[in-house]
This record gives C-alpha cells, structure tokens and sequence, in this order.
C-alpha cells in the first residue's frame, strides 16, 4: 500500500527479506540473498496489491534464496524484517511462530539428522532434565525394532568415515565392535552369554564361573590349570620373553629353551626306541633310577664306551675294564703284579700259596698237583706231577 494506504500499481518491486533475533535492533541471522552483512532485494511481482514469496527458495524460479538451514530454530524469537525499494526497513518487525515452528520439530530440537557438529559441541544430544527418583521405568532414549531377522534387524548400528559399520547391536541385544570396546565403572560388570573377542584387557582382574582366571604369571593359577599353552605362544610367537608354565603336559615337535628348563611332574622324552636325546650340557644331579635293580644302563648290543670314577653294583659284567681298584664283596682284588695280594700265607681250598717264597703247595695228601701239557698225569710226556702232600 501506498502513504495513502491504497493499493500500490501492479509492477515489479525490489524487496529485501531479513530474519533477526530481536524485534528491534539485534543480529541479523539470515537474508533472501546477498550477505546478512550486505543483504541484496529480491524482485518481487505484485498484483491488486499483493504478492507472494516463498522464503529460502533456492531454485532459479524462487530467486536463487539463500539456504534457511543456518537459522537456529530452536527458540521463539525470530523476527521478520522488510524493506521495499530505497525505503527504510517496516515497521515492527513480525515474529515468526506457529507453523514456522515446524522447522525445530523437523530438526529435533535444532538438531539435524544429517549435520556438522564442530570443535567440542554435539550433533545430537538427549537430556533427561528432571533430577527426581523415578518410580518407574524412565529412559533418555528407547529404540524398538519390530523386525524379527537377527542378521539384519538392528536397534542401533554405527559407520566411520569409510562407510565401515564399525559397531552394532541388534535386535538381539548383541554387540559388535570393531573397535576397543571400554566398558568402566566402580562395580563388577556381568557378561551374562558368550563374549567373542580377538583380544580383551580388564585392568582389575576377571572371573568366569565364579572363578578367578589363570593368568601368565601364575597369579590365580593351581597347579592342573593351564597358565599357558604351546599354541597360545605360538601365536604370540616363537619365544617368551618371561617365564613359560605349561600346566597339564606339553607336546611339540620342538621345543628349545634358552635359559632353564624345568619340567614338574612325569617326564617323557621320546616315544619310539628310533628317537634320539642328545645332551650337550653336564648334569648337575644325581642320575636315580625309581626302583632298584630294575633298569640297566646300556645293553649287550648298546653299550657304554667308558665309565669314570667309582661305580658300586651287585653284578657287574663287562668285556674289558681299567682303574686303579676294584672290590668285590668289599674286598680288593689281588692283581698279576701282586698289588693287593697278601704277603702272608693264605688258604684258597686245598692250596696254599707262600707269596714270599712264591710257591704253592696241597694242605691234604689227597690232592695232585699237575704242571704241564696234559690234563692227566700219564696222557702225554711233558708234565711234573706233585702228589697229594708232597712239597
């Protein structure tokens, strides 16, 4: 309308639409085009004095409008500015309500489905805001599904920037991460059903069953549970870096230690009579067999080379044998070159041998004595025969 209030002629008119948090003075939050610094008019077509404008139409058509996604809808005061022509701006400004508000429902409390969210400030919060015990049931957010497929119906399901699902849990109630999952607090967390992972940590210990875990170090562990196995090092690599308890018996096709080797309980090395032991290193112990007189060391056909130091046995047989003495039933034997024979004389049967003057002669007068070829004293010439008595 015109100064007289008629109806202004039919035409084109240069309008400039501004949006501000305040009916007066204030920011200037938004404009049809142009800048909210420089804001730039629309032409706008009026007919009998009226005219319509859809505000934030981007499209050619609607006049290439400035996007009204940068307003923040969640609040009552917003205010609408005009300014026709060279005029000044009208006024009072009007302020939006009402059916404008249906932005802020659309944006769930000035939050996008779809947005940016910078530096500390959240995309999408929830706030329960009412500090009373409830007496019911109450919750900051709840998610139903309907859907009955546990492969493909999720409550939630989470993706990074690559468009990875990175965590998930559906309609089940199960979890899936791909990442660490951290689960913290003062109390005990319970896993009430399986918990697959490739790897977990819990910093204040873990129970299964009731019953506390065996870890690496032993701390937990009884002497039949297992602190640790060849596969779970084999994993981890081929060698341990600390001390290696295998509970419950090992079995591999080879096992080296660097350090000390110390197997607790029945040992077996070797299961065929082919296999090898091969010992590089001194014993630092006595070689005890569990029963006496029950082993042998060696056989007929597999013998010892040699044997040093001192040996004590019931039965000893052997082929050849040096050393400096030996005794059987506790006494010394006498040698050929006289060592450890008596120089007295001694009484062996029915001879008795004088070592001083080195002969021998019968104690009975029945006993011969032959010396020579032949077995008798008359089979062959060449024999010196003692009768029974003589000297």
């Amino acid at each position: 309308m015109d100064s007289s209030e008629f109806p202004v002629a039919d035409g084109t008119y240069s309008v400039k639409f501004s949006l501000y948090d305040a009916p007066t003075g204030g920011t200037r939050l938004w404009t049809a085009t142009g800048t909210t610094a420089t804001p730039t008019a629309l032409d706008i077509s009026v007919s009998n004095g009226l005219f319509t404008v859809l505000l934030g139409d981007e499209s050619t058509t609607g006049g290439s409008q400035n996007s009204l996604g940068s307003v923040n809808w969640d609040t009552d005061n917003v205010y609408l500015g005009v300014t026709i022509g060279a005029d000044t701006e009208m006024t009072p400004r009007k302020r939006l309500s009402a059916a404008p508000q249906a932005f802020n429902s659309r944006q769930l409390q000035g939050m996008y489905a779809s947005g940016t969210a910078f530096g500390a400030n959240s995309l999408f919060a929830l706030n329960q805001t009412s500090n009373t015990a409830a007496t019911g049931t109450r919750t900051a957010l709840e998610v139903r599904s309907a859907g009955t497929s546990s492969a493909n119906d999720y409550l939630v399901r989470a993706y990074n920037d690559l468009g990875a699902a990175v965590f998930s849990v559906n309609r089940q109630g199960n979890i899936s991460s791909d990442g660490y999952l951290s689960i913290n607090g003062a109390t005990t967390s319970t896993f009430a059903h399986a918990v697959s992972s490739t790897r977990a940590e819990y910093s204040l210990g873990l129970t299964v069953g009731g019953q506390s875990v065996c870890l690496a170090d032993g701390t937990n562990c009884t002497s039949t549970a297992e602190a640790d196995t060849l596969t779970s090092v084999t994993n981890r690599g081929n060698s341990a870096t600390s001390s290696l308890l295998l509970y419950g018996g090992a079995t591999a096709s080879t096992l080296t230690a660097t350090s000390t080797f110390t197997a607790n309980g029945n040992t077996v090395l070797g299961d065929a009579t082919s296999d090898t032991i091969t010992f590089t290193g001194r014993s630092a112990s006595s070689l005890l067999p569990d029963t006496d007189l029950a082993y042998s060391l060696g056989s007929s056909s597999l013998r010892w080379d040699a044997q040093f130091g001192s040996a004590t046995a019931t039965t000893l047989a052997w082929t050849s044998a040096s050393g400096s003495s030996l005794l059987v039933a506790g006494q010394s034997v006498c040698l050929a070159d006289g060592i450890n024979c008596s120089t007295a004389f001694s009484t062996d049967l029915n001879w008795t041998y004088n070592n001083t003057s080195d002969f021998v002669r019968n104690n009975t007068s029945t006993t011969d004595l032959v010396l020579g070829s032949s077995a008798t004293s008359t089979g062959a010439p060449g024999y010196f025969d003692l009768s029974g008595g003589q000297t």
